[in-house]
């Protein structure tokens, strides 16, 4: 028996495979028409450039993530207490000051009553935090007694009470540090809306 000539035909399900549009080129911006659907380079060297640059971006953001894991606790100390304190700013910006009880200052600081280094398990207790101004807080070192007196006003003498109990060994880690940073990100956020 003799064979005839090896002919090869195209399966029917290719025939109905639609051609693809054109592309641009992530390479060298020209246009072409890709072979697979995925395709985002127009030739080899295109392709190497794509992956060359994707690689060394991926590449930044792990350095990138390794630099954050490097920081130590205390920056992320000072980010969370900066958040803390724009909150603070933000939720008594129509409040006077806690102190002397003025309107008019050339700024306004979040005043601590006890403060972060005698109480730090108050340094988040946003009833121990209130707008101050710049004159009682930095000058008058917090002017305490007139803070204290407006303070039972405020915020009542329960809470006041627990302000003065006993202090609760804490040390948050960096962890929490970051989460509170942007818990109180988000909700000065959402005073300003």
């Amino acid at each position: 028996m003799k064979r005839g000539p090896l002919v090869r035909t195209q399966p029917e399900a290719r025939a109905s495979v639609p051609i693809l549009r054109p592309k641009k080129c992530k390479g060298c911006g020209e246009k072409f028409r890709p072979l697979r659907p995925m395709q985002a380079a127009c030739g080899i060297e295109c392709a190497r450039t794509v992956g060359a640059e994707k690689l060394s971006r991926d590449q930044a953001k792990a350095d990138a993530k390794r630099l954050q894991a490097l920081k130590p606790r205390s920056y992320w100390l000072k980010r969370a207490q900066a958040a803390c304190n724009a909150y603070i700013r933000a939720r008594d910006k129509d409040q006077p000051c806690i102190s002397c009880s003025t309107l008019t200052a050339e700024a306004w600081h979040a005043g601590h009553y006890y403060s972060t280094a005698a109480r730090p398990d108050l340094r988040f207790d946003e009833a121990n935090i209130h707008r101050q101004c710049v004159a009682c807080n930095l000058h008058k070192h917090g002017n305490l007694i007139e803070y204290r007196r407006n303070l039972a006003a405020r915020i009542g003498q329960e809470v006041l009470d627990r302000l003065d109990g006993p202090p609760v060994a804490v040390r948050a880690t960096v962890e929490v540090l970051q989460a509170l940073a942007g818990e109180y990100r988000a909700k000065a956020k959402e005073l300003d809306i």
